[in-house]
């Protein structure tokens, strides 16, 4: 038998419990905004979900009153979750979207400077072969060949439209 303190106490740590409920679903919401999983994953991420809400539920209920269900347990968690949605949870929603945008942003950063190196590179290696295509081109003109004909007479072609413009 616990005594009017002692339930009071239980009863605030349970509403606790679903203020936590309520955060851990709003991360629930936006890893699914951000990922946009497909079924399968979606149906694996419910069960994992459930399971964290869950542990949560029973540590709450073990910790507070040795896991003896009273009603006031159930109200507990329900205005907790209601007390989250009603007053945290723009503030945090706004909040976890600003730090997941901050993150994203940096990782982007990072990225684009891990890249500048090969990007380089590849500007690099395209000047050249344009460099070697085009003087190999004047030696394939040259030559006679019958592309190579084809593709002088292409570019005296073009050489006179440029001039025409």
């Amino acid at each position: 038998m616990y005594s009017a303190n002692q339930e009071t106490l239980i009863f605030l740590t349970t509403i606790y419990g679903g203020i936590l409920i309520g955060f851990i679903y709003e991360l629930y919401k936006l890893f699914r905004k951000i990922f946009r999983p497909k079924t399968i994953s979606t149906n694996i991420q419910d069960v994992f979900f459930w399971s964290i809400i869950l542990m949560v539920v029973f540590y709450t209920l073990i910790v507070t009153n040795q896991a003896d269900l009273r009603y006031y347990n159930f109200m507990g968690f329900m205005i907790g979750v209601i007390v989250y949605h009603c007053l945290l949870a723009s503030c945090l929603r706004r909040t976890l979207l600003g730090i997941v945008n901050t993150l994203a942003n940096y990782t982007m950063d990072v990225m684009k400077i891990c890249m500048y190196p090969f990007l380089v590179g590849k500007r690099a290696v395209k000047i050249i072969f344009w460099h070697c295509k085009k003087n190999t081109d004047v030696l394939y003109c040259k030559l006679g060949k019958q592309k190579g004909e084809q593709l002088c007479k292409r570019k005296e072609e073009r050489k006179r439209a440029k001039f025409l413009l």
